[in-house]
């Protein structure tokens, strides 16, 4: 089983995002100690065009040295600066394999999501083994219904849908990804490039741990509840 980080250099809400400090450490060491602390991979691949995440990776990767016990191979692969998740998880498979590394299945851990732990890893990896879906993704519910959603019409004013005065116990509940943890199958991934398109299992995610940091006040977010919940015992 390989993880996929992938972490850009370049974001244009958030500039340098992926190194941004969280409690003193950069954000996506956060994400590098999850997959090493959750046991479940046997390679670990951090990619990025930027060369400070690249240094910053190799030099967590030896740092640790201790986690080789756990057969871990250290992988660190440049990406587009442009590309999708989906387009990266593809182009390393297809490089992988033309190595002779073949993987049936997969993960994705994004960067940005520094509170998702290394029990949510394991787990959503049980719920994947367990099921015979093509994906496991991870899912926290929406804080206000989508179904409230408005938008603006080319005349300037408010248009909304038709659930727009129906009461929050009258709605069915939805969710997002919130970038934690993806495992999928190789095969159907590759015949589709899509995450969504074969049958998805979920697996929960506690809103505390599903802060998706895309902007300097996500980061904030994240550091109040990493100094006041108590994720350690999650």
């Amino acid at each position: 089983m390989i993880a996929f980080i992938p972490a850009r250099g370049d974001s244009t809400r958030f500039p340098r995002k992926n190194l941004a400090l969280l409690d003193g450490r950069p954000l996506i060491e956060y994400t590098i100690a999850a997959a090493f602390e959750s046991g479940v991979f046997n390679c670990i691949c951090v990619s990025s065009e930027d060369d400070e995440i690249i240094s910053l990776a190799l030099r967590y990767f030896n740092e640790n040295t201790l986690l080789e016990d756990r057969h871990i191979m250290r992988s660190v692969i440049r990406q587009g600066p442009r590309s999708t998740v989906a387009h990266h998880c593809a182009q390393h498979l297809d490089a992988y394999a033309q190595s002779d590394r073949h993987y049936d299945t997969f993960a994705v851990l994004l960067p940005t999501s520094p509170l998702r732990t290394a029990a949510d890893i394991r787990s959503a990896y049980d719920i994947f083994t367990s099921s015979r879906a093509d994906v496991c993704m991870s899912l926290t519910e929406f804080e206000h219904q989508p179904q409230w959603a408005v938008s603006i019409g080319d005349d300037g004013y408010v248009v909304t849908g038709p659930d727009i005065n129906r009461r929050r116990e009258e709605l069915s509940k939805a969710y997002r990804h919130d970038g934690g943890v993806i495992f999928a199958k190789t095969k159907p991934f590759m015949r589709t490039l899509d995450f969504y398109a074969g049958d998805v299992v979920p697996y929960f995610i506690p809103a505390e741990r599903a802060v998706d940091v895309n902007t300097e006040m996500d980061l904030m977010f994240a550091e109040f509840l990493l100094k006041n919940g108590d994720l350690a015992n999650a």
